[in-house]
């Protein structure tokens, strides 16, 4: 589970922009964190301009994989809507369910 609003205000709560594993959900166990082998993740601004991307990869990929509001430079992103995509890599033996491709958009409040 990806949020769709995150605060990157460092007061504590909803600092950064990371997975949320919901056991009761339609996949249930085959998205258990600990399948997780590598996650790539790709932002980008309402113009469609790249402005971050983020790739974890080994046995803390899915504990280690967040976003907290800055871009390829390091600066703050201003506050708005951004779109990603994810590409989660599992640790399956079917090939074709290896890799999913997870998008959507993030509201970043300041």
């Amino acid at each position: 589970m990806l949020p769709n609003v995150f605060s990157p205000d460092d007061d504590g709560h909803n600092d950064t922009f990371h997975a949320r594993f919901n056991p009761g959900s339609e996949l249930g166990a085959n998205i258990c964190p600990r399948f997780v082998l590598a996650v790539d993740l790709r932002v980008y601004d309402r113009w469609g301009k790249s402005i971050c991307r983020r790739r974890v990869e080994g046995e803390e990929a899915s504990i280690e994989f967040e976003w907290d509001g800055t871009n390829d430079n390091g600066s703050e992103v201003p506050g708005g809507v951004y779109f990603y995509y994810a590409d989660v890599t599992f640790d399956m033996l079917d090939e074709e369910e290896r890799v999913h491709t997870y998008k959507g958009w993030v509201e970043v409040v300041k």
